[in-house]
């Protein structure tokens, strides 16, 4: 088996020295939003137990989302009892907070829309693995004034319309709403109406009993009018005749939280955003501190490369060539747990393939294996790495 080992410490010699890329990254990629905020994990226990280092929804993932070099960042909005705008994705704190005055995990349920705001922001504390972490609630307003000075341009999954109202006095029309209620939508349309709208057209579509055609997502996004598209966690409607269609009806369109594998399905497809808890883009700016190319051909060994685990940083993969091939991607945190992807792609009949995948990660290594699985198959694969 081929083996190349990429080693993490670089130094600016080594950087000025590096080799031109020999594809654009970001030219084939969609623009990606970063899901809950930029939060960071941390596997503490077993595969699929986490522990949040930045909690979701919270004024230190905006501040990680400007370091990483994300656009925008997801907020989700919902109602206190006594009705103050918070950032919370779940109906109940539970899984995000714990208890403020030990970190222990807090019974029952404790209900955002059933609770006073002062007793959500005194009794309890967004959970973390850091103890400088572990912050109040955060008020709507509060996030949105932490965008504004970071340079992030907030997306707004609300389905409340005096959330859209708060957003247009902290940022005018420097925001996009997102959600599946249409009135909550229309609300941000009259109240910014050069904002971006990106409807989820699920719900409105089963209240007037349609069928998810084309036709009828794109009268749902007529009747919003202006600068309007579609999201969806669907794969139907980022599917490639859908994505067309959209497209040439001058519509936007967002993949909404996509597993690995199957954000690979989103980018062939052409989804113009992503909103991700793990993709990530390179601005033009940025440069890797390591390179890596390797090669493989039907018949040949898998060829494996890696980059040494790093603090906080990211990988950009690019795939070409013709036939099928199997990559298999694994990911090891400093706890030692090991998550493993395999993404298939091309096909018996030898056609072209070209293809990119994109992974921000903390205090994690990567892996990567290339095998060419058909006759008269060849790839190449070319990976980035970027520090953050």
């Amino acid at each position: 088996m081929k083996r190349t080992k990429i080693i993490l410490a670089a130094a600016l010699a080594a950087l000025l020295s590096l080799p031109s890329c020999s594809y654009d990254f970001a030219a084939d990629y969609p623009v990606v939003f970063a899901h809950r905020g930029c939060w960071l994990g941390d596997v503490q226990t077993c595969p699929g137990v986490t522990e949040y280092y930045i909690p979701e929804n919270s004024l230190d993932g905006v501040r990680m989302a400007a370091r990483m070099g994300y656009p925008t960042i997801e907020l989700d909005v919902r109602w206190t009892l006594d009705s103050v705008l918070v950032c919370m994705h779940d109906w109940s704190v539970n899984r995000t907070m714990r208890n403020a005055a030990d970190q222990s995990v807090i019974e029952g349920n404790v209900a955002v829309g059933g609770s006073l705001f002062e007793d959500l922001r005194t009794k309890y504390a967004l959970a973390s693995v850091d103890p400088q972490m572990r912050r109040k609630i955060p008020t709507l307003e509060e996030m949105l004034e932490e965008c504004a000075s970071c340079g992030i341009k907030p997306i707004l999954h609300c389905d409340i319309a005096e959330g859209y109202d708060v957003a247009v006095s902290v940022l005018g029309e420097e925001f996009i709403a997102f959600g599946s209620e249409f009135g909550a939508l229309a609300h941000a349309r009259e109240a910014a109406p050069g904002c971006l709208i990106l409807l989820d057209t699920r719900q409105e579509l089963e209240k007037r009993g349609l069928e998810a055609t084309f036709e009828n997502i794109n009268g749902l996004l007529d009747e919003l009018g202006g600068n309007v598209g579609t999201s969806s966690m669907g794969m139907e409607i980022c599917a490639p005749d859908m994505i067309g269609s959209l497209h040439s009806a001058g519509r936007q369109v967002q993949s909404s939280i996509y597993p690995r594998p199957n954000e690979a399905c989103a980018v062939r497809n052409g989804a113009d955003i992503l909103l991700s808890d793990f993709c990530w883009r390179p601005a033009k700016s940025m440069k890797p501190v390591k390179r890596l190319t390797v090669k493989t051909e039907h018949g040949d060994e898998p060829t494996s490369a890696s980059f040494d685990q790093c603090e906080l940083g990211a990988v950009t993969i690019s795939i070409t060539g013709h036939g099928r091939c199997i990559l298999t991607v694994e990911e090891t945190s400093a706890t030692g747990t090991v998550e493993t992807f395999r993404y298939e792609f091309g096909a018996e009949d030898a056609g072209s393939v070209a293809e990119r995948l994109s992974y921000r990660f903390w205090r994690t290594s990567v892996s990567m294996s290339l095998s060419a699985e058909s006759e008269a198959s060849s790839f190449t694969l070319a990976a980035n790495l970027y520090e953050l």
